[in-house]
């Protein structure tokens, strides 16, 4: 079964469903054993061949229905994005001249933050967030450098 890590999903079940018609009787086990796939994934496959509906081609493009998958996190949690905009809003700065604002707060930060307080989520989906709200995020910058300090090591002192 070396074929089947060249397919793709809906490839991979239709195969194994294949197979699992022309071994018959415990065909099904037999392949969920041999190939780790889930006796209802190759049950689906099997339904999906005997329909006789027009099976897809790899150029359709397309593994999985529109609409599939899971929602991002601000759909689920319309809520979301207001908590992000309190949390963030006492380190938000930005020129009044212009439409850019940005934050200090570490996404790390704010995404422990809305998690403790009920709403579960990620940094990487609080940086999304924030760049969706028009937020740019910026580290501190020093404005004003002091003096060097001097070598403390005399091999290094020029």
């Amino acid at each position: 079964m070396r074929v089947l890590g060249t397919l793709n999903e809906y490839q991979a079940r239709l195969f194994v469903a294949e197979k699992a018609l022309q071994l018959g009787r415990g065909g099904i086990s037999h392949l969920s054993q041999l190939t780790g796939m889930s006796r209802v994934t190759i049950t689906q496959g099997l339904s999906e061949l005997r329909t006789g509906r027009k099976l897809r081609t790899a150029a359709d493009g397309r593994v999985r229905q529109p609409g599939g998958g899971r929602k991002k996190v601000e759909q689920a949690n319309p809520q979301l994005p207001r908590r992000l905009r309190t949390s963030v809003e006492e380190t938000t700065a930005g020129d009044a001249m212009s439409p850019l604002r940005w934050t200090s707060k570490a996404t790390r930060t704010s995404a422990e933050e809305l998690t403790r307080s009920g709403h579960p989520i990620s940094s990487v989906t609080v940086g999304r967030c924030l760049e969706a709200m028009g937020f740019t995020l910026q580290a501190n910058v020093k404005t004003r450098e002091g003096p060097q300090h001097q070598p403390r090591c005399p091999v290094f002192a020029t």
